[in-house]
């Protein structure tokens, strides 16, 4: 490995699934790339199979064949401090004589031109190429000629391992208002008609089984607020996956549901990902976005405000072909490491 390209990533460490699959598939991708983050050291045990992966604080005196900032809602105007954050991000990714790639990013939510425009003329205009998940992100650079569209990076992810066991589980993954704008008003709303739904099928003999994937972003104080609306009885059949890293086991969990009521983004994409019938409840247009880019049913697509018309019928497992371009995220950076795949 001593003669492998090395890249620097730039990635969410706070033990999110989404964000951590990001790491996992990039460094598969690339056996032969040695891969440097910075990250904590508690982080380091999440991805210690990870041979190609070497997690560290300082990363001075090392030239670097490329930078790759792989992530998801990595642009959003939240503060009037988000420029200045965009021009911190610009120092630590786009170096001189080092290209950078920015692979499975959506842009927004934003609020101002000055935002957007600094993210374009600071950001977009100095990295080699950016490939956006959605269209609607797509879209408002596409002017450019460095700016591509692709599905999320995680409908690459290799699944073939995983077989089909019969469960009698309905999947719940469950995201609390304090970490997003705009959702207290309707939250308990959206608490109370998720929590009916999960006792209608309880009374029919399912289980449930509700997802953390990511205790940092309060997943697991959501969880605690929805198993409030439930008796001692029907407590007996809510479980708890508690994501602290252990992809391979909450992977084969999703893929053994017979429905999945999903709010997280990625919830919502590993679903479709693994052929699980999904009821995507959008808390941010993103998710929309990303839906409709593939086609899904209007009708079974609910947000916190419609939340209340919720079918407590499974639907069908949706499946399109367009997930398959999703590989089209790493073409750029497969063209620059075509000696290391």
């Amino acid at each position: 490995m001593t003669n492998s390209k090395k890249i620097y990533i730039k990635a969410y460490t706070r033990i999110n699934l989404g964000d951590d699959l990001f790491i996992h598939i990039l460094c598969s991708r690339y056996p032969n790339v040695t891969f440097y983050l910075k990250a904590h050291k508690n982080f380091t045990d999440i991805f210690k199979d990870i041979k190609n992966l070497i997690i560290q604080d300082d990363f001075t005196n090392i030239k670097f064949d490329a930078n790759v900032y792989i992530g998801g809602s990595i642009f959003i105007e939240s503060a009037p401090t988000s420029c200045d954050r965009v021009l911190d991000l610009k120092d630590e990714i786009i170096k001189e004589n080092t290209p950078t790639f920015i692979i499975g990013a959506n842009f927004g939510p934003y609020k101002t031109e000055k935002y957007f425009n600094t993210v374009k003329n600071e950001i977009i205009k100095n990295v080699k190429s950016i490939t956006f998940r959605d269209k609607y992100s797509y879209n408002l650079f596409k002017d450019l000629p460095n700016v591509y569209y692709a599905p999320d990076t995680v409908f690459t992810l290799d699944t073939s391992n995983f077989k089909k066991i019969n469960s009698n589980e309905i999947g719940i993954s469950l995201i609390h208002h304090l970490e997003r704008e705009n959702l207290e008003q309707n939250y308990e709303k959206y608490l109370n008609t998720i929590s009916n739904f999960a006792k209608h099928y309880i009374n029919k003999d399912f289980n449930i089984r509700l997802f953390s994937f990511c205790e940092y972003e309060k997943d697991l104080i959501a969880i605690n607020l929805f198993k409030s609306k439930f008796n001692e009885d029907e407590l007996k059949h809510i479980f708890i996956t508690d994501y602290q890293g252990d992809i391979n086991t909450i992977l084969s969990e999703i893929n053994n549901l017979n429905c999945f009521i999903t709010t997280r983004f990625h919830a919502t994409i590993l679903g479709i990902k693994l052929d699980v019938p999904v009821i995507p409840i959008c808390y941010s247009n993103k998710t929309i976005n990303v839906l409709e880019d593939l086609d899904f049913p209007n009708e079974n697509i609910y947000t916190f405000n419609n939340i209340e018309n919720l079918d407590y019928s499974i639907p069908e497992i949706f499946k399109t072909e367009k997930i398959k371009d999703a590989i089209k995220q790493f073409e750029d950076l497969d063209k620059h490491l075509k000696n290391n795949l």
